[in-house]
């Protein structure tokens, strides 16, 4: 948890990265079926608003900014 994101980083991949622990495996396609390894992508979940608030988009509207220069790296496929 880190500014109201929370970040999960070992809910998918292959076989071995479950480890035998197949609730987790379970759980992991009942989130999202094919999900990719950590290693391939990243899956931020904001639990809390700038308020400390479950966020509601039903009553407020949300922005994710980022300060000039700083964006998140990132690489295309293949690159």
């Amino acid at each position: 948890m880190r500014n109201g994101w929370r970040v999960a980083l070992n809910g998918f991949g292959d076989r071995q990265n479950y480890a035998g622990d197949w609730t987790l495996r379970a759980a992991a396609a009942m989130a999202g079926i094919y999900g990719n390894s950590p290693a391939e992508a990243v899956y931020p979940l904001l639990a809390t608003d700038s308020d400390g608030n479950k966020p509601d988009c039903s009553k407020n509207r949300y922005t994710l900014t980022f300060p000039a220069g700083q964006l998140p790296p990132a690489t295309r496929s293949g690159q």
